[in-house]
């Protein structure tokens, strides 16, 4: 589902967040990961909320870029849709982490 283009349009198969970004809320069906309807995981907010938690910590202390900004990463047929090469990022400690409060 995470590639059908019924779901998605016919540019499924792109990394696009602007499909998420300021455009409203899509469907809960859409993302089978945690199920729609009656029988909705009971921890789904509790995982959302706890990863852009841990996301913030992180990103308030650590500095993340891409090390080929420019080079697309090729993905491999699965489920999960892996990247084949990985991602190779360089972290570095942001310099002014003192005035941050998390």
């Amino acid at each position: 589902m995470g590639r059908s283009e019924s779901v998605w349009g016919p540019d499924a198969k792109e990394y696009k967040p602007s499909r998420w970004i300021n455009t409203e809320k899509p469907s809960q069906g859409k993302f089978s990961s945690f199920h729609g309807g009656p029988r909705v995981c009971i921890g789904q907010q509790f995982a959302t909320i706890e990863a852009l938690t841990i996301i913030g910590m992180i990103l308030s202390k650590l500095e993340i870029t891409l090390v080929e900004p420019s080079k697309l990463p090729p993905y491999g047929i699965s489920v999960t849709m892996p990247m084949l090469e990985g991602l190779p990022v360089r972290i570095s400690r942001r310099k002014d982490t003192s005035a941050r409060a998390v």
